[in-house]
């Protein structure tokens, strides 16, 4: 699922109602709740709460986080090259 915030006190959260109560009904009857969340949505609250951030199985983001979140999930971390930054030849 992806995640417009990933807190680890606010936990996963939208700024869009309806698509927090998908999102909720999602995560109660997904057998693993695996959230994708590049790291510009860490640290980010919004308006509606999802679920809680241990609820997930998975967090799978671009860089690696806090200890924090790492303390309530797995992270899967795969640092991806930005190719506007790479020197081109």
């Amino acid at each position: 699922m992806g995640a417009h915030g990933v807190d680890t006190a606010a936990g996963i959260t939208t700024p869009n109602l309806a698509e927090a109560d998908t999102n909720r009904a999602f995560a109660r009857t997904c057998g693993r709740l695996v959230i994708l969340a590049d790291s510009t949505k860490l640290g980010v609250v919004s308006l509606a709460r999802v679920s809680a951030l241990d609820a997930a199985a998975v967090l799978v983001t671009d860089r690696q986080p806090d200890d924090d979140y790492a303390a309530l999930t797995r992270i899967l971390c795969d640092p991806v090259p930005d190719p506007h930054l790479e020197e081109r030849p």
